[in-house]
Order: structure tokens, then sequence, then C-alpha cells
């Protein structure tokens, strides 16, 4: 009885106790089968992997622009710079109107740029020339009876004794010149449109 006791202690110290699937070997086959199973799952991320970086390098090559030389140019056409239409046509009436310049010559002699009201003066002129149509209109613009008057004549032959043209109808020299802008655009049409009648500013 001792020795059995004995022996049964000597296997318990120094024997591995073992599972039934250790005995059956089923406990290596689900070793092994966990392994393939996890080498499975890698070759399978490797996979997915592999399209990932294949989507990655197709997006890149994908979301770049096309460079085939294709760039968005300017329709053909006259440059703009080029284009006489582009700029405002200047109407020949504001573009006359803009060249009436009156010269002044005061009392002395000497030309001023304007006078006041109270000033006296020698003479005001401005002299009408269109050389293409051989047309010449001496203007002189001065005061009389306490209001402001425009004369109009042939060059040089036109003096403040002759009749008035037209009353300005105003006493001050300010609005005498922009009345007067009206009354000598007046009289250039007139003689342009009716050449016989106004023979005397013909050249």
């Amino acid at each position: 009885m001792n020795s059995m006791k004995h022996l049964k202690e000597y296997i318990l110290e120094n024997v591995d106790i073992v599972n039934e699937e250790d005995l059956l070997g089923l406990g290596d086959d689900k070793k092994d089968d966990k392994k393939d199973d996890k080498k499975d799952d890698k070759s399978g991320d490797d996979l997915l992997d592999d399209n990932k970086d294949d989507k990655k390098s197709g997006s890149s090559s994908e979301d770049k622009p096309k460079d085939d030389g294709q760039k968005d140019e300017d329709p053909e056409g006259d440059d703009p710079k080029d284009d006489k239409g582009s700029e405002p046509e200047i109407d020949p009436e504001l573009k006359e109107r803009a060249e009436i310049k009156f010269k002044i010559w005061k009392d002395g002699g000497e030309l001023a740029n304007w006078i006041t009201d109270k000033d006296g003066y020698q003479k005001i002129e401005y002299v009408y020339k269109d050389k293409e149509k051989g047309i010449t209109i001496d203007f002189l613009l001065g005061r009389k009876d306490g209001s402001w008057f425009i004369w109009a004549g042939k060059d040089g032959a036109v003096n403040y004794d002759d009749q008035p043209y037209k009353d300005l109808e105003t006493p001050y020299f300010r609005d005498a010149i922009m009345n007067s802008l009206d009354k000598i655009q007046e009289l250039i049409k007139d003689v342009k449109e009716d050449p016989d009648n106004w023979a005397q500013y013909y050249d």
C-alpha cells in the first residue's frame, strides 16, 4: 500500500497533466486552425490594403487635372485696346461749345482771364472759324443800358456801335458768358444750314 501511494505521488509531481483534447491531438489542431485563421485574416487584410493603395494611387492620378496643354484662352477677336468702338463718341455740339473761349482786353489794353461786374473793358471777343466750310464769325460781348449783349459780324468788321445781335438779359458777367454760348451756337447752326442767307460769314 505504501509503495502504491509513493508511486501516485511521484506521478503527480513529475508528469504533466494533459486534458482530453491534448490526448486526442485536438488541441494542436485548434491552435493550428487559429494560426491559419490569423494568417488568412492577415492575407485578407493585405488584399484590402493593396486595394486601398490602388485606390489612393488611382485617386491621386485621377484628381490631378489633365494637362493636355489646353488652357482657357481668350476668344479670338479684336484686341480690346484696339477696339475704337468702346470709346464714346464726342458730341460735335459739346465739342464746339467747349471751344468757345472769349478773349478779354481790359481798359488798359492788357489781356485778362476774368472781370467783375464793375470792371471796365476795352473788348471781349470770340472768333469762330470753320476752315473746312470756310466760315468765320466775329462775336463781341459787351454791356449796354445795364444789360449784357452779344454782337456778331464779319471778322474784324464788327464793333460796339453796331446793332447787337442778341440781348442776353442779365446784368451779371458770369451769366452773360453762359447765355452767350447758347446764342453763339444757334447762329453757327443757322449759318451752316442756310449759307445763302448768311453769305457774309463765308470766305
